[in-house]
């Protein structure tokens, strides 16, 4: 669960958390890894008398509360972003019940705000569906160019266009 805006509980938000908390853990904003004790509990518990990888409940992590905090505004700003992306597209979905405050999100939504030019445009990302054992891979419009997009000039055709001094006005 998370809150919104007006401190309200949000349900079905392990999908923009599970976003938050990948995109933050990627970009080293937490002290230590929140999978860690997941991993090292599915190393402990090793095969099973079948001969398979024994499953492991998985373990909520615990964030520190500064890191918790994070990811649940990161999580909230990622809803309300994809959200509205996916309904400027089909604005009827909010009336029908698709689309939300605690209603579950899809990984389809990706689509919509990764076709944007907002920051999310510049994404790559992969779903795991650990129950099927497939991957999803969404990528976006712009991934891999600079964000944000940038036309800066040079000092040397700065200093040109303002007849400026220097070794440039020689």
């Amino acid at each position: 669960n998370n809150i919104n805006e007006q401190n309200q509980t949000i349900c079905n938000s392990c999908f923009y958390l599970s976003l938050a908390a990948s995109y933050l853990s990627g970009v080293g904003a937490f002290a230590e890894d929140p999978t860690k004790s997941y991993y090292l509990n599915t190393l402990n518990t090793g095969m099973n008398s079948g001969g398979s990888v024994a499953t492991v409940e998985l373990e909520i992590a615990t964030l520190p509360h500064k890191e918790k905090q994070l990811t649940m505004n990161l999580a909230l700003q990622l809803k309300r972003a994809i959200e509205a992306a996916v309904l400027l597209v089909h604005p009827d979905w909010a009336e029908s019940g698709m689309v939300g405050e605690s209603v579950q999100a899809f990984s389809d939504f990706l689509v919509y705000a990764l076709d944007s030019d907002s920051v999310l445009g510049h994404w790559a990302i992969a779903v795991f569906d650990e129950a099927s054992g497939f991957v999803d891979v969404y990528r976006g419009r712009h991934y891999g160019k600079v964000y944000p997009p940038t036309k800066v000039k040079s000092r040397r055709s700065l200093s040109k266009t303002r007849g400026g001094g220097g070794r440039d006005s020689k």
